[in-house]
């Protein structure tokens, strides 16, 4: 499954750039360069295929757009301010929260090991946040926020999706995202160095490669060996802190990552299993570009849209 290890590698190059250009810029200036280089990527897609991206339904790209505003600003403070480590595995837990957001806003039946692994996912960020010492982290509370955000986004996008193609969720999210951004990100301007603009550049690039090889490796690999590999996001991430941001691994994030893995391995595996019997897995048209947006590829487009290497812990992905 080479396109999945792309994607991992993709990802987590995703949130290693952000944070590093989060050292230059603030907040709003990463997002908002963030989403007009990814618009700049999709443009050309929109130019030479405009039934690719048509729309179904304007007011669920106003949601999403509300909803994305709160979970990537939520997301690229938190890889400013966080440990790569920890920001990386609180995000990793999008999975779990998923499950409660599904049974109440799509009535979903969750099992009753499903809803144990919530409750230990939910141990593991309080380990990592440590309310003990001095109280609850306020960068880890804003990843906590962000990570459920995009939960809600993923568990929405499973309606939408039976409406919005792939490519209008990506094209039309990256449009008005930079949009949006825009005024404060101008308004909080900093100067640029010739060093940061390639770095933006490559985030945007990134993501596009993490969208795609993520989307591909859902329509043509098994959900199972899927999400195996893509747990290979966690120990990649916490090299790359320690190597380039000399962050030291500690013990409570160790360990809370434990707790979460355990979690989303136990809810992933049980979901995968389902997913794979016959007459389950979801058979999509020959150009996914096209074809309305399955649960499977939530998380690509997420990655692709500007998102965290978190999120290829779970088997969705479409809208960071």
């Amino acid at each position: 499954m080479s396109l999945v290890l792309v994607a991992v590698v993709a990802g987590v190059t995703v949130d290693s750039l952000t944070k590093l250009a989060g050292a230059s810029l603030g907040t709003w200036q990463l997002l908002f360069l963030r989403w007009l280089f990814g618009f700049a990527l999709y443009l050309p897609m929109a130019l030479y295929r405009p039934a690719a991206v048509r729309w179904g339904r304007p007011s669920v790209h106003v949601i999403r757009l509300a909803i994305s505003l709160v979970a990537c600003y939520c997301l690229y403070d938190a890889l400013t301010h966080l440990p790569l480590a920890t920001c990386v595995t609180v995000f990793f837990a999008e999975p779990l929260f998923m499950l409660p957001l599904s049974a109440w806003l799509l009535n979903e039946r969750v099992a009753a090991s499903d809803w144990a692994a919530v409750v230990a996912g939910f141990i593991g960020v309080l380990i990592i946040a440590r309310p003990g010492a001095g109280g609850l982290q306020a960068p880890v509370l804003v990843a906590v926020l962000g990570a459920v955000s995009f939960s809600f986004l993923h568990v929405m996008n499973k309606r939408w999706g039976r409406t919005e193609s792939t490519g209008a969720l990506m094209f039309w999210m990256a449009l008005t995202m930079a949009i949006a951004t825009a005024p404060m990100g101008l308004m909080h301007w900093r100067p640029v160095s010739n060093v940061v603009w390639l770095t933006m550049v490559l985030v945007a690039v990134s993501g596009f490669v993490y969208g795609v090889s993520w989307i591909t490796a859902v329509k043509l690999g098994t959900v199972s060996r899927i999400a195996a590999l893509s747990y290979l996001a966690l120990p990649l991430s916490y090299l790359i802190g320690w190597r380039f941001f000399g962050e030291p691994l500690q013990a409570q994030v160790l360990a809370g990552s434990g707790v979460i893995v355990a979690a989303v391995v136990v809810v992933s595996r049980r979901n995968a299993r389902r997913l794979e019997e016959p007459g389950l897995a979801d058979t999509r048209p020959a150009t996914a570009l096209d074809a309305p947006l399955p649960v499977s590829q939530d998380q690509a487009s997420a990655r692709s849209e500007g998102v965290s290497s978190a999120g290829a812990s779970s088997c969705t992905s479409e809208d960071r």
